[in-house]
């Protein structure tokens, strides 16, 4: 599909050049599509699956996963603090780099690509039934911070 577009005329001028770590993607990772029993955790729903010879992205589900969990779970960092991916210097998640990126501190490409895919699900949500105002608010004012054209 990547490939596709950038073929088009419009889209000619787009940097293909980022070096990021290509894996298994699930593809639409959020915690409904996680079933946790005394036996650990199992993914499901791979409707949108893509392996590494599909090119998929793993950090992508990882930015999926962290900003629902963020959203509706409440997560305990500011948006910020994800975009930035500063919330990988601590705890728990520092563990999570080494599924999704090559190392931490995150390679410039990586961290371009992060922040792209993490305030692009943000914006999404500012769309959903159910997000606070309170919310709403916040990724507004952050994605401004970081110069994204927001209403």
């Amino acid at each position: 599909l990547v490939g596709k577009l950038i073929a088009e005329e419009k889209f000619r001028a787009l940097d293909t050049t980022a070096k990021v770590l290509i894996g298994s993607e699930h593809g639409d990772l959020h915690g409904n599509n996680i079933i946790v029993s005394q036996r650990g955790a199992v993914l499901i729903d791979f409707a949108h699956y893509r392996g590494r010879t599909e090119q998929g992205v793993p950090m992508l589900d990882l930015a999926k996963l962290l900003v629902d969990t963020w959203h509706w779970g409440g997560l305990k960092h500011s948006l910020q603090d994800l975009i930035g991916a500063r919330v990988f210097q601590r705890g728990a998640f520092r563990s999570l780099v080494s599924l999704a990126f090559t190392k931490y501190p995150l390679p410039p490409d990586e961290q371009r690509l992060w922040a792209a895919a993490v305030s692009c699900i943000a914006a999404e949500h500012l769309t959903y039934p159910g997000t606070s105002p309170a919310h709403k608010k916040e990724i507004t004012d952050t994605l401004r911070r970081f110069n994204w054209n927001v209403p």
